[in-house]
């Protein structure tokens, strides 16, 4: 008797994956547009306090890196 192997699974396997990481995806989404907004806001916040401390230097420069790519520049 000769035994039959399954290989659908095989064939599927690549959407699965694909599926997956869709799904995964779609839920960190939120998460991280939802951290990235409260890090600006953050970054206002702090901008706004130094110049409550009537420390304008600081605060002209915390606020012209919130929108920078690169932070070191």
């Amino acid at each position: 008797m000769k035994l039959i192997k399954n290989k659908g699974m095989k064939r599927n396997r690549p959407m699965l994956f694909i599926i997956t990481w869709a799904l995964a995806g779609l839920v960190y989404a939120p998460v991280f547009i939802a951290a990235w907004l409260l890090h600006i806001v953050a970054r206002l916040l702090l901008s706004i306090s130094y110049l409550g401390l009537l420390n304008a230097s600081m605060a002209r420069d915390v606020f012209k890196s919130i929108f920078k790519w690169n932070p070191n520049l």
